[in-house]
């Protein structure tokens, strides 16, 4: 009898890519921290050795899929390879292949916006340099459109285009292709086209954050908040956040066991942050119109007061314990009803669904703008990013 040989068992063209698409999906489930190179390789088929073929460690798989969800947008403007960008065009024209592009890279966008800071000097350097052409081009585009905004004006528009865009990325909400398309062509396009309510001159008035700080308890809630944010949950230990505000040992942990104890701490409190501004609005006399606009200013007000808890929530929320990550997706999600059924009556087109998908793009456009520095540094701004969400919330008009 012939001996019976083994198929040879070739390698895929495609190993690269397949590495990198799998790594994708374990930093978006699991976050970077979480996840092991080895388990990106078993994940993928290959060894570990064969992985480091093509890269050198973590950050280099996640400077590879941020910049290739950046190379995305970026194509819309350097049309077939050319190297120099095109002529810009009208934000019209841009639209439809800028939408593409972030329905191409929705898998990506939690990545660009929730693990860059992981990333080495020089690969962050160049994932916000190109994060800035991006912007830089939308807002060329939305100057096309409305030739008469400042500059100031205009690059709020461009994040909020942006912002409506990559908010994808942020929820699981999906449409017809058709629908999402137009629902989002709208959305951005009347962002772009609201009329500045505002001044935007540069302030002189300096906060005074430091006058919050009035017990031990603020003050290692705040340098908890600000390190959460710098490093990610897991970088931080809970002497660390102590030493960076000269609190230590049993001063530190009288007010707080474990750093676990100071993450739930600060979720639960925005949440009832938000639940206050929500029943406020609410409570308020006035029609329909002035409510939503009510909920839309408490919700900026809360953000640039506090960016610094806003970007905790987002990016460490998978951290908190079970019962204050469910009791905030829950008050989360009913607050969110109150906006949507407020969007159906003003807007009475606007499909269930369609306002679902509407309120996380107002939600990711005011997050997004709050911790920015450079773009919240104006009188009026609070008032600008107001009628710019309520632009993306009424658009099905």
């Amino acid at each position: 009898m012939e001996p019976v040989v083994g198929a040879v068992k070739r390698r895929p063209k495609d190993r690269k890519k397949q590495i990198l698409q799998q790594a994708v999906r374990l930093f978006t489930e699991r976050g970077f921290h979480s996840v092991r190179l080895e388990e990106i390789a078993e994940a993928a088929g290959v060894t570990a050795r064969a992985l480091y073929r093509h890269y050198e460690n973590k950050q280099a798989l996640l400077a590879a899929a941020i910049i290739t969800a950046q190379d995305e947008y970026q194509s819309v403007r350097r049309p077939m390879g050319r190297k120099s960008d095109s002529t810009d065009q009208p934000l019209r024209d841009e639209l439809p292949d800028l939408i593409a592009a972030a329905v191409a890279t929705r898998a990506l966008t939690v990545l660009w916006q929730r693990e860059a800071r992981y990333l080495n000097d020089g690969d962050r350097a160049q994932v916000r340099s190109r994060i800035n052409a991006i912007v830089a081009g939308m807002q060329a585009g939305v100057r096309l459109e409305v030739p008469e905004l400042s500059g100031r004006h205009s690059e709020l528009r461009a994040w909020a285009v942006s912002s409506t865009l990559t908010s994808l990325g942020r929820h699981s909400l999906t449409l017809p292709r058709e629908e999402l398309k137009d629902v989002l062509y709208q959305a951005c396009m009347a962002a772009a086209k609201t009329p500045p309510v505002s001044d935007l001159s540069p302030t002189t008035v300096q906060r005074h954050d430091e006058r919050a700080l009035f017990s031990r308890h603020e003050t290692l809630l705040a340098a908890g908040a600000r390190l959460f944010r710098a490093q990610g949950y897991q970088a931080v230990s809970t002497s660390e956040i102590g030493k960076s505000v000269g609190i230590a040992g049993p001063g530190l942990y009288r007010s707080f066991p474990s750093k676990q104890a100071i993450l739930d701490t600060l979720i639960h409190r925005l949440e009832e942050w938000w639940t206050l501004e929500c029943v406020r609005a609410l409570r308020a006399d006035g029609d329909d119109a002035e409510s939503l606009h009510r909920l839309v200013a408490g919700r900026v007000r809360i953000s640039l007061d506090d960016p610094n808890l806003v970007a905790v929530s987002i990016t460490e929320l998978a951290h908190a314990s079970d019962e204050v990550r469910d009791g905030y997706s829950r008050s989360q999600a009913d607050r969110e009803a109150v906006w949507s059924e407020l969007i159906r009556k003003l807007v009475p087109e606007t499909t269930v669904a369609q306002a679902r998908l509407l309120v996380a793009a107002a939600d990711s456009f005011v997050d997004d703008v709050s911790r920015t520095w450079h773009l919240t540094r104006y009188s009026g701004v609070a008032e600008e990013i107001t009628a710019l969400a309520l632009s993306i919330l009424t658009s099905r008009r």
